[in-house]
């Protein structure tokens, strides 16, 4: 058949630009984001409504236009769903926020901790998953996430611990300022909606203590090399290191981190890119050396380009470097 005879296609006016797939979904979102702040509430049923359009993607002349489109009633969906449950929450009979509504006043509460403690300077916070209550009658099962703010430790908390104490639970409130940081905003959407103070752990009592799952493993690995870092360094230089490597800042000194704030600098103890770079290069390291072990997968994996990115991060660890070295492999001068 001649080519330059042949008519355009019936199809070609159905040509979707491809940032349309990244900006209408995005759209769509944040236009769901903000329905979710009326008054008014949408019926859960109704995002059903958002896969009719599916109905049409047999005819091939629509189907990019129904998939696009199907997708961003789905975001919408997702948007309003999101927002509504974060700015209207509602609870069971049997979630914490429930039970201190009825009862405002100290309980005696069991969970398990669902971290590892974070250790923050001059306190340690947790986060439980509430469980039970006790009463003097029994106990009432319950549901719920609470953060729970220690003011010292002495004994050695784990993450998986059943623990069982007195606490007085409060709502999350935000500190008043104008435009300021919504505290109670970011815990819900960690789902805590409930916080407690404790001046130390005396009163806390271990129940058991979980073990054999790979979360508690990764935990304990952690927990090995913050020991390994604080036995072989100063305390001033652990503290640093362990903040980097682990991101546990409690160990860093009021004046170090002064120092830091004064200085500008204070983001490089949050996670940030070096964390990134440093898994970057173990994940470099595996795949490198580890390919080696088999011939087919030497033979399968272009390992040239993996290369490559150890300059990047040659450079970024040591910014004194010979700007020559940065290059890849096979452009030096």
């Amino acid at each position: 058949m001649n080519i330059e005879g042949r008519r355009p296609s019936d199809c070609s006016g159905e040509r979707i630009h491809p940032s349309a797939w990244l900006i209408a979904p995005t759209i769509s979102l944040l236009v769901g984001q903000a329905v979710a702040v009326a008054p008014w509430s949408v019926p859960p049923a109704a995002s059903a409504a958002s896969l009719l359009p599916l109905l049409l993607i047999g005819w091939s002349r629509w189907r990019r236009r129904v998939l696009l489109l199907v997708l961003s009633l789905v975001a919408l969906s997702l948007g309003y769903m999101r927002h509504r449950d974060l700015l209207f929450p509602e609870f069971p009979e049997n979630h914490l926020r429930a039970v201190m509504s009825r009862d405002d006043k100290r309980v005696y509460l069991e969970g398990t901790l669902r971290h590892e403690p974070e250790k923050l300077v001059n306190r340690t916070r947790w986060q439980v998953a509430a469980e039970r209550i006790w009463h003097p009658s029994g106990a009432e099962e319950i549901t719920g996430e609470i953060l729970v703010t220690l003011g010292t430790l002495r004994r050695d908390w784990r993450y998986g611990d059943r623990v069982r104490f007195w606490v007085r639970p409060l709502i999350p409130q935000n500190s008043g300022n104008p435009g300021g940081f919504d505290y109670a905003t970011y815990l819900r959407r960690r789902a805590i909606y409930a916080t407690g103070f404790l001046d130390n752990d005396q009163e806390v009592e271990l129940l058991a203590r979980h073990s054999g799952a790979i979360r508690v493993f990764v935990e304990d690995l952690r927990r090995e090399i913050r020991t390994f870092i604080e036995r072989n360094l100063s305390r001033e230089t652990s503290g640093l290191l362990i903040a980097l490597v682990v991101g546990d800042m409690g160990g860093i000194a009021k004046e170090t981190r002064t120092a830091f704030t004064a200085a500008g600098v204070n983001h490089v103890l949050s996670i940030s890119g070096l964390h990134v770079a440093m898994l970057g290069l173990v994940v470099f390291v595996l795949i490198r050396y580890g390919a080696q072990l088999s011939t087919s997968l030497m033979l399968r994996l272009n390992l040239l380009k993996s290369r490559r990115f150890f300059p990047f991060w040659r450079c970024f660890f040591i910014p004194r470097w010979p700007a020559r070295w940065c290059r890849p492999y096979g452009r030096r001068s």
